[in-house]
């Protein structure tokens, strides 16, 4: 009754079109490259030595504590560096290059810190998942019932997660425009597309995903728990990381873009002239700014 209640059906004929949506977002994605670039080549700098230095202190912890601890920290970090880079990529996106071109690197809209508190939270909400595989290598040590409570309650979790993430999507788009975030407005938006908006998120999101998991196995773990950083191969993993982190950040922000436009009406002309046109935009097509905001 829960799933159904937060996916439901879709209630409009017009549904989300997620191949034709997926391919927009990579081609926008890469002919937006070169204008992302000055505001992914911090993050992206940041994030090799991020994995780096928490892969060479999880490669010396003593216990299972200090690795959870790590991972929290690692998580806190690619929240923090990664969102300022989504809004950055949802302005670039849903207002042209040259609006973006003025922007600073240092100045976000309003929206961006409850943004990002909102990521830590997802961020901090995956490390039971990741505990799990802990359990799972320690199952024959544990008591069955306890394992298996664990299992469902991970699962489950993941569950809410997944459904949280699919509809407070265009908590995003209003971030970017400047707007006071309004979660009841996001849900509404989104509400009756939560299993095609999961699919184009996961279209353009999990090819990264399985790519970071790629060389995380077989590359950097097969190279030892503590990486011998004179050795070409760990910079290489380290690059691979970083560089796939940067760019599911921006597909899933093209992939937000192009979703919110077709369900709100949201213009994405390919440019604008400036910040008045920006905030004079409503984030709901079917809801025009009221008279006394216009005036």
């Amino acid at each position: 009754m829960f799933v159904s209640t937060i996916l439901l059906p879709p209630r409009h004929p017009d549904r989300l079109p997620v191949l034709r949506l997926c391919a927009d977002a990579w081609r926008r994605a890469a002919a937006s490259a070169r204008p992302l670039a000055r505001f992914a080549a911090l993050p992206f700098v940041l994030l090799v030595i991020l994995e780096g230095g928490i892969r060479q202190a999880a490669g010396v912890a003593e216990t299972w504590i200090d690795v959870t601890i790590l991972s929290a920290l690692q998580a806190i970090a690619q929240a923090v560096l990664l969102t300022p880079l989504t809004v950055a990529a949802y302005r670039l996106f849903m207002f042209g290059r040259g609006t973006v071109a003025r922007d600073a690197l240092d100045d976000f809209p309003p929206g961006t810190a409850p943004i990002l508190a909102i990521s830590l939270v997802f961020a901090l909400a995956l490390l039971p998942l990741g505990d799990l595989y802990t359990l799972i290598e320690n199952e024959p040590a544990l008591n069955p019932a306890i394992a298996l409570a664990y299992y469902a309650f991970v699962m489950a979790g993941f569950a809410l997660y997944v459904l949280l993430v699919v509809r407070t999507l265009f908590l995003f788009n209003q971030a970017a425009a400047g707007h006071d975030l309004n979660l009841s407005l996001a849900w509404r938006q989104t509400r009756g597309h939560g299993w095609r908006l999961l699919a184009l998120i996961a279209l353009v999101a999990l090819p990264w995903a399985g790519l970071i998991g790629v060389i995380d196995w077989y590359v950097l773990d097969a190279l030892g728990f503590v990486p011998d950083f004179s050795d070409w191969s760990v910079w290489a993993g380290l690059l691979g990381i970083a560089a796939a982190l940067v760019a599911m950040t921006v597909l899933v922000a093209a992939a937000g873009t192009f979703a919110h436009a077709h369900l709100t009406g949201f213009p994405l002309p390919g440019e604008h002239s400036g910040r008045a046109y920006q905030y004079s935009l409503p984030l709901d097509a079917a809801t025009p700014p009221a008279s006394s905001e216009s005036a």
